[in-house]
């Protein structure tokens, strides 16, 4: 179950996202939607009608750590779904990294601890800098664009979650044996 919604632009406009891809009939972009006052009401009543089937949390859809206060009452909506029944497998987040390097990444860690998340698939699709920000397109001040910390989110997040390293093989960026070579070597 992915409860899709992102109460903000995503800090990254990455040349692969399926958020930013155009409908042929000209319909709203993904990655333009907002939720809604009530989104955190609504969720809640949805999952309640869910308690029966077997979930798995699937934290993905633009950066859900973009706005910390708004990730973090999402992962308490989700948790009190467990506790009202909702059976849940496994927890997943897909994140670039980006809220984890501002000032609240350790709030976020021990938040995500605390969900019980089952890992974490860290997006990062080149360890050079300049070639990955071309990929990635991180807006403009987002610190996580930096290579050294972006490697230090990732330290940080290792010690304390089970964490996936995602790199997409694709042209300007990983695309052959040895670039794969040398990615999982500095990965």
């Amino acid at each position: 179950f992915t409860p899709y919604a992102a109460a903000r632009p995503c800090s990254a406009r990455c040349l692969f996202c399926s958020e930013n891809l155009r409908t042929l009939d000209g319909g709203a972009l993904a990655q333009s939607l907002r939720p809604a006052p009530d989104h955190f009401e609504r969720l809640s009543a949805a999952l309640a009608q869910l308690r029966e089937l077997p979930l798995s949390w699937s934290l993905s859809g633009l950066e859900s750590s973009d706005d910390e206060d708004w990730f973090l009452q999402l992962l308490a909506t989700l948790s009190a779904a467990e506790r009202d029944g909702v059976q849940v497998e496994e927890r997943v987040l897909y994140s670039n990294g980006a809220g984890f390097a501002r000032g609240r990444g350790a709030e976020l860690i021990a938040a995500l601890r605390g969900f019980g998340l089952s890992w974490l698939e860290l997006s990062r699709h080149h360890f050079d800098p300049a070639r990955n920000q071309r990929i990635m397109r991180f807006r403009d001040g987002e610190p996580i664009a930096d290579g050294a910390a972006f490697e230090a989110v990732a330290r940080q997040l290792a010690a304390q979650l089970p964490l996936r390293p995602v790199c997409i093989l694709q042209r300007g960026g990983i695309d052959d044996a040895p670039g794969v070579r040398a990615y999982l070597d500095w990965a």
